[in-house]
């Protein structure tokens, strides 16, 4: 089980299937389906940024940069290695918590 936001944030970003299906998506022209699977996966990054000030001492704020930070790490990892698949679904992923956060 992961307990830390950035951890699960982590875990989100890393996942080469929801990867996968963000930019199948995007090559068919399914914008929606697309948008829609990347803002439900950061609704849920940010849930857990919300909950975690229950727990833990802090703000909302510092958990939300914390996982931005970890996703951040996540992209570069991925260029790293030549995976442009992730590296796309990390900066979306990024992108709509930047954005809803």
């Amino acid at each position: 089980m992961v307990d830390r936001p950035e951890e699960y944030a982590v875990s989100i970003a890393d996942d080469r299937h929801l990867a996968a299906q963000f930019c199948q998506y995007y090559s068919l022209g399914d914008t929606p389906d697309a948008d829609a699977l990347v803002t439900d996966e950061a609704r849920a990054i940010l849930a857990r940024c919300a909950g975690a000030t229950v727990a833990d001492p802090g703000s909302p704020g510092q958990a939300l940069d914390a996982s931005m930070r970890s996703i951040d790490a996540v992209a570069t990892r991925s260029q790293e290695r030549g995976d442009a698949v992730q590296v796309a679904w990390c900066r979306m992923l990024r992108h709509a918590l930047a954005t809803a956060g």
